[in-house]
């Protein structure tokens, strides 16, 4: 459950869960401004994150800054290294290879307790994320990263989320699938047409009930995909 509070003298906040943190709209700036250094790589690999340094330019609390870091250690784009603390996580040939193959693991596993098991309205819920997400390509090309990359990995958690498991759904995001995706990804940056039509192909499976389908194309999307990313790894030197 999300509750919205507003104090007196602070900023709007919002309660998240019954034991959950305050979370305001500092915590969200930090974060988004924080992601954005890290996908542009302005922030370097080899250099660990100084929380106190940037408590102090971001005029906050050391914990608000933390808070965000965090996060994005959920999100896939951030590792703590036990020596030297916080670090962009890179993206190498492995860590893409095993991300993305147990992104698939469970989503074959969703699809066989799913499909032909999904309501009509979830099913045009998942064809309108479809939809929104290719909107976004423009003769082969991104129109716009950030909002790409969010549309796309919401619709492959929409997937998860029809099996209607928190535990699932909860494993899947913390793999950071979307991390190491949004990594590569550059203003015109190309995806093939067999990404999209992988897209397209996943929804008409679930829409007719056939699981077959729904597992061959789940499996073929997740190679091209692979494939895209693996071409983007070697053409910057093998590790991003």
């Amino acid at each position: 459950m999300t509750r919205a509070v507003a104090r007196e003298g602070f900023p709007l906040t919002y309660f998240r869960g019954r034991f959950g943190r305050f979370e305001t709209e500092q915590d969200r700036t930090i974060h988004s401004e924080l992601r954005r250094r890290i996908l542009v790589r302005s922030i370097s690999l080899d250099d660990p994150l100084d929380l106190q340094a940037l408590a102090a330019e971001f005029n906050v609390l050391p914990g608000a800054v933390y808070h965000a870091v965090t996060k994005l250690v959920t999100d896939g784009l951030l590792e703590r290294d036990p020596e030297r603390g916080y670090v962009v996580r890179p993206v190498t040939l492995e860590s893409s290879e095993q991300g993305f193959n147990a992104r698939c693991a469970m989503e074959l596993g969703a699809a066989a307790s799913t499909v032909g098991r999904v309501s009509p309205d979830r099913l045009r819920a998942l064809r309108r994320i479809m939809s929104d997400t290719l909107s976004l390509l423009a003769d082969g090309r991104i129109v716009d990263i950030d909002v790409y990359a969010r549309r796309n990995q919401e619709f492959h958690n929409a997937i998860i989320d029809l099996a209607d498991n928190p535990v699932l759904s909860d494993a899947y995001r913390h793999l950071g699938a979307g991390g190491l995706t949004t990594s590569l990804l550059r203003a015109g940056s190309e995806v093939g047409q067999d990404i999209a039509d992988d897209h397209r192909a996943i929804v008409e499976a679930y829409e007719e009930a056939n699981l077959d389908a729904a597992l061959a194309v789940i499996t073929r999307h997740n190679e091209n995909v692979k494939h895209t990313i693996r071409q983007a790894i070697l053409a910057d030197g093998g590790r991003l």
